[in-house]
C-alpha cells in the first residue's frame, strides 16, 4: 500500500518564548524516526499550502480568522495563558490547516492509500471563535469541511488525544454528516466530553464520547474500539475515516494520566485500517498532541506500520469492569439513536 505523508518545516517555526511541552522537537523526533524507518522515502510526499481565509471560514467564524491572522503577524504573545504565537506561528498555521487539508483530499481521491500528518500548531482545541490548549486553527474541522464542501456527505472523526476534541465536536455537532467520536481522560482538560454530549438538532446522536478515568490502558482502548468505534462505524457507514491521533494517552506522558504503550496505539490504528476497509479509502491521521518525544517518536512509526499492514498483536489483558461500565453507559445513551448498537457488528 501507498501511504501519504504531510509535513513542512515551516511547522518548526512556531516557537514558544519560554520552554513548553509543545515544542518544535515533536515533530523532529517524529520526522527522524520515520526517516530510519523508511517510511519518508517510501510514502508520497503531500506538499503543504496555506489555507485560505475562506477554507478557515468554514469552521471558524470570518472576523475570529481575520484577527487572530492580525493579532499573530510577526509577532510574539499569547492567546490565552497556554496557547503561544511567535512571528513564525501565522505561517505555520496557515500551512498546517493547508496541508492537513491536501492530504485529506488525498486521501478521498485514492491518490494515495493512508495517509499521516504532522502539523504544528495542533488544531482539535479551537473552537469555532476561540483559540485554546495550544491549538490556534483546527486543522482537522478545516479539513473535513473542505470534504463536505467537495461533495462528501458522511465523514466519521475519531479522536483519540488524551484530552477531548471539544473544538471539534462544538464546530460539527449540529451537523448529521459528520460523526464525531472522542475518548479521552476525565475529568481532564477542557472539562468538556461527558458521555450525555451526544449532539443537537439534526446532530442530535452523532457524537460519541467515551470519558475514561485516569489508568485506562491497552485493554481499555481495545475495549473502546471494539464496543463502540467499530459498531458506530458499521452503522454510519462513512464514506472516509479520520483520526485525530494524540500520543499523550502514552504511559510515560507528563501531561495526563493514561497507560496506552506504543503497541496499544498500533492497535488501535490497525482497527481503524480495517474498519476503513468499508469505506473504499484507508485512514487519514493526523497529529494533535503527544508530550514524551521517545514515546511519540515510537508510537508514530507503530502507527504508520499499522496502517501500511503490519498487524500488531492484539493486547491479552482483559480490560476493567469498571471501565466496561462507562462504554455500557455510552450504549445505553446511544441506543435511541443507533438501536441494537450493544450486539457490535453481528
Amino acid at each position: 500500500m501507498k501511504g501519504g505523508l504531510m509535513f513542512d518545516e515551516r511547522f518548526l517555526k512556531h516557537i514558544s518564548p519560554y520552554p513548553h511541552p509543545e515544542c518544535p522537537d515533536r515533530l523532529l523526533v517524529v520526522w527522524s524516526a520515520l526517516q530510519k524507518s523508511g517510511f519518508v522515502d517510501s510514502c508520497k510526499r503531500i506538499p503543504a499550502r496555506p489555507a485560505s481565509v475562506e477554507e478557515l471560514s468554514r469552521v471558524h467564524d470570518r472576523s475570529y480568522v481575520e484577527r487572530t491572522l492580525e493579532e499573530i503577524d510577526g509577532k510574539w504573545g499569547f492567546l490565552d495563558p497556554d496557547t503561544y504565537f511567535s512571528p513564525g506561528s501565522k505561517e505555520a498555521a496557515l500551512f498546517a490547516a493547508g496541508g492537513v487539508t491536501d492530504l485529506a483530499r488525498a486521501v478521498w481521491n485514492r491518490e494515495v492509500d493512508w495517509g499521516i500528518a504532522l502539523p504544528r500548531p495542533p488544531g482539535h482545541h479551537a473552537t469555532k471563535d476561540r483559540s485554546m490548549g495550544f491549538c490556534l486553527f483546527n486543522n482537522m474541522a478545516v479539513a473535513v469541511a473542505s470534504l463536505l464542501h467537495d461533495g462528501a456527505e458522511r465523514i466519521l472523526i475519531f479522536d483519540w488525544d488524551v484530552h477531548h476534541g471539544n473544538g471539534t465536536q462544538e464546530i460539527f455537532y449540529h451537523d448529521p454528516r459528520v460523526m464525531f467520536i472522542s475518548v479521552h481522560q476525565w475529568p481532564h482538560y477542557p472539562g468538556s466530553g461527558h458521555v450525555t454530549e451526544m449532539g443537537s438538532a439534526a446532530g442530535l446522536g452523532f457524537t460519541a464520547n467515551v470519558p475514561l478515568p485516569a489508568g485506562a490502558g491497552d485493554a481499555e482502548y481495545a475495549a473502546v474500539m471494539d464496543r463502540i468505534v467499530d459498531p458506530l462505524v458499521h452503522r454510519f457507514d462513512p464514506q472516509m475515516i479520520l483520526v485525530s491521533a494524540g500520543f499523550d494517552p502514552y504511559d510515560l506522558d507528563m501531561l495526563a494520566g493514561m497507560n496506552v504503550t506504543v503497541n496499544g496505539f498500533a492497535h488501535m490504528a490497525w482497527k481503524i485500517r480495517e474498519a476503513a476497509r468499508s469505506t473504499g479509502r484507508g485512514p487519514c491521521v493526523v497529529l494533535e498532541g503527544g508530550y514524551h518525544l521517545d514515546g511519540l517518536s515510537q508510537a508514530v512509526t507503530a502507527v504508520a506500520k499499522a496502517l501500511d499492514g503490519e498487524a500488531p498483536p492484539a493486547p491479552t489483558e482483559e480490560p476493567r469492569k469498571e471501565y466496561l461500565s462507562i462504554l455500557n453507559s455510552l450504549i445505553f445513551a446511544l441506543e435511541p439513536y443507533w438501536p441494537d448498537l450493544k450486539s457490535g457488528r453481528s
